[in-house]
């Protein structure tokens, strides 16, 4: 499902699940393969129509307050579904030995104490950190509720092919 346009996956595994660093990779061969120009470390805080109505002017600003205008054909707006990290009310009940992430600050397995860790949450997010961590040898609390989940498999292929062919 994380293929972009003109560059295929190429991998042993079409219906498996990509490790981040396979992703990134991925992101990084396709810049590359089409010469993109990627900007970092840059904030966008406006967008707004041309002049001309055809194009859109993109003002960003990196974190050393310096701004740019780029001019663009199209824009398209990649947030996420969830743009603020919540954290539950408990959490201030917690002591402040123990490290508390969101997994929007999860980095690696390395940047953790030492120790076991609870993973708080079944979603995407925290099932793949679950792997990662198991897979340095952590031990490893996931921590679930009673969220509803579609099958991965269906008739014989993914679940999301499936919902691609029918233009879900």
């Amino acid at each position: 499902m994380n293929v972009l346009p003109g560059l295929p996956y190429d991998g042993p595994e079409p219906d498996g699940f990509g490790r981040c660093d396979e992703l990134v990779s991925y992101f990084q061969r396709y810049v590359e393969h089409f010469q993109l120009p990627v900007r970092t470390g840059v904030t966008v805080f406006s967008v707004e129509q041309a002049a001309d109505k055809v194009h859109f002017i993109v003002k960003t600003r990196t974190d050393r307050q310096e701004e740019e205008s780029v001019l663009s054909c199209s824009v398209v707006v990649a947030s996420g579904i969830l743009q603020t990290s919540i954290f539950p009310p408990t959490r201030s009940r917690i002591s402040s030995n123990i490290t508390q992430l969101h997994t929007a600050d999860y980095r690696s397995s390395a940047a953790l104490p030492p120790g076991a860790v609870v993973i708080v949450g079944s979603g995407q997010s925290g099932c793949q950190i679950a792997e990662d961590l198991l897979s340095v040898g952590r031990t490893v609390y996931l921590c679930t509720s009673k969220v509803g989940r579609a099958p991965r498999r269906y008739r014989g292929g993914d679940l999301f092919k499936w919902w691609v062919s029918m233009k879900f």
